[in-house]
């Protein structure tokens, strides 16, 4: 037995352990569970799986934070001696039974408190400043001026500011983060780069508290990785089949994420349900996303039985193309001409985020029907029950699922013998030729259902195109009784285009219909809308005959408050 797969087992065996142990102690152990179970998710904040390794004294240290702990850096030296290589979940839990939360609302009085001679309960702002510009690292001026608005509440008749009630504001907000999402906001000796984030996330948090469902912790959940691509100059994006075995209450969420040596990217995403008939057609049942707290779009829905098509999109119009390729790298790299070579960096790291990609469920191996998906993306056909034979015979597998290692080795051999075909691996899902994930968007998708056991979720093999649905969404800007989500619906009418802006809770999006004999251009100018995402503030676009298309996304920078468009359309051939 290799080692991966004896230190795989082993992990999944201590996991199973602690989750079994928790288990036994029944209701009397209330809190042992609440305790494993805050473990397990701030763990699953950074990494896919508990089998994944802490490989890095930093990780550990900002797995803790997560949790609302606070580690001195003697602690921290005790937790990661210097021959530490990595951690693994179970000593991960071992750690934070032993490390006591924070309380940030104690430490702030007493950092304050020593400047406070008189015992006054209160400082100047003078002195505050002297505080928080020479604690950690500096606050600008300007993020000084916002940081005292957000505490004006405490400022007393003589100008001086109340620290206790900073203190506990401070500490309430850590708090509810932590409850919520295993984040806490750093303290002053670790404070983000800016005021602004904080009221950013302040507003996050309270958008996401008003669209959230109450009781959403309790409800069935399955995590989903999806990504949106070019393909032949359009967008493409996986999807995902919901089957509902009864009635439920569904709340479904997207947002971009990291993989691994890839940064998220600031995107704008619809995200689209779509009922499918007996034959996994689509129906005209559909429903996009209306919720935004600023960093998730999200839909809440009642649906009946049956299957369902779920599939994330944006309009590319914050997911631009590039214009020039970058210099091509190598995939193998020679001392000399005799040497086999090994990989090169830039490839090691491009299989490790292709793995990631691939790898849609996050449980860190790669299924039959995600292999199918890949291949769908590459050639535009799936593994036949032959090929999956020889590949699960060639390269390590786990539970009939290929292995981290197993798919570096295929590839690492692709590289070596078919060349071509790894670039075309490579392309096709949204690598440059420097390597580099430029053309590819990675999505995180969360999907919920308020009945238990009533839902399953599995891949597509085929990626889906914005043009499939775009007739499906262009329905929904039609005035009809029938049509499953309603909203705001405004056309502008110029000789035979019809412009119609679409808006449903937070969110929307403009489409153009030309109803004439011949392709027209269109000009539409959005530079008098507010509190809008544009890519830019005039849109020019070429409409055929007897044709229609959605053009435009409309996602607001600030969630608290409304869209609101302001359009002129002009006919220019």
């Amino acid at each position: 037995m290799s080692s991966y797969k004896r230190e795989r087992r082993s992990s999944q065996s201590s996991v199973r352990s602690l989750d079994s142990t928790a288990s036994a102690l029944g209701t009397k152990s209330s809190a042992e569970s609440a305790f494993y179970e805050e473990c397990r998710t701030t763990y699953m904040s950074m990494f896919k799986s508990t089998n994944e390794r802490i490989n890095s004294k930093q990780q550990l240290y900002t797995l803790l934070n997560r949790s609302g702990r606070c580690p001195s850096k003697r602690s921290m030296s005790k937790y990661w001696p210097s021959d530490t290589e990595y951690l693994i979940y179970t000593h991960f839990c071992k750690i934070m039974r032993e490390e006591a939360r924070q309380d940030y609302r104690n430490t702030l009085i007493s950092l304050f408190h020593s400047f406070d001679p008189n015992n006054s309960g209160s400082l100047s702002r003078e002195t505050l400043e002297s505080i928080l510009t020479s604690t950690g690292e500096p606050f600008s001026p300007a993020e000084l001026d916002e940081l005292f608005r957000l505490f004006q509440h405490t400022r007393r008749p003589d100008d001086s500011y109340d620290y206790t009630k900073i203190s506990s504001k401070i500490n309430e907000t850590c708090s509810e983060t932590a409850r919520a999402h295993n984040i806490v906001q750093p303290s002053i000796s670790n404070r983000p780069n800016s005021a602004r984030k904080r009221v950013n996330e302040k507003i996050v948090e309270k958008m996401r508290a008003k669209n959230e469902p109450k009781d959403l912790a309790v409800w069935d959940q399955i995590p989903q990785f999806g990504f949106l691509r070019y393909e032949e100059k359009e967008l493409v994006s996986t999807s995902f089949t919901l089957s509902l075995s009864s009635s439920s209450a569904v709340y479904l969420s997207a947002e971009p994420r990291n993989v691994i040596h890839v940064p998220k990217k600031d995107l704008d995403i619809l995200l689209v349900c779509i009922k499918l008939d007996s034959s996994g057609n689509f129906t005209q049942s559909a429903y996009i996303s209306d919720l935004y707290d600023g960093q998730t779009f999200s839909l809440k829905v009642d649906l009946p039985p049956g299957s369902y098509s779920v599939i994330p999109f944006t309009m590319g119009s914050r997911f631009l193309r590039r214009k020039t390729q970058p210099k091509t790298c190598n995939f193998i790299q020679k001392d000399d001409d005799s040497s086999p070579g090994e990989l090169s960096e830039e490839c090691k790291e491009a299989i490790e985020t292709l793995f990631e990609l691939v790898d849609v469920d996050g449980d860190g191996a790669i299924s039959r029907s995600e292999l199918d998906m890949f291949q769908m993306c590459c050639t535009g056909e799936k593994f036949s029950s032959e090929d999956w034979q020889v590949v699960s015979e060639m390269w390590e597998t786990v539970d009939d699922c290929i292995t981290q290692s197993g798919f570096k080795d295929m590839n690492k051999m692709e590289a070596k013998e078919d060349e071509e075909g790894l670039w075309n691996s490579f392309t096709k899902m949204g690598f440059n030729h420097a390597l580099q994930l430029d053309h590819c968007c990675p999505i995180k998708l969360n999907l919920h259902a308020e009945k238990g056991d009533v839902m399953t979720v599995k891949v597509q093999a085929k990626n889906i195109s914005f043009k499939q649905i775009e007739s499906l969404l262009f329905d929904l800007t039609q005035k009809s009784s029938d049509k499953a989500a309603k909203g705001v619906i405004r056309t502008k009418t110029i000789e035979d285009v019809h412009v119609t802006t679409f808006k449903q809770g937070q969110m929307g999006f403009i489409s153009v219909q030309n109803s004439g004999k011949s392709s027209r251009q269109v000009r539409l100018d959005l530079s008098k809308s507010s509190n809008v995402n544009l890519g830019s503030e005039f849109k020019d676009i070429v409409i055929g005959a007897q044709s229609k298309k959605v053009v435009q996304l409309l996602v607001p920078p600030d969630p608290s408050k409304e869209i609101v468009v302001k359009m002129a359309a002009e006919i220019r051939s």
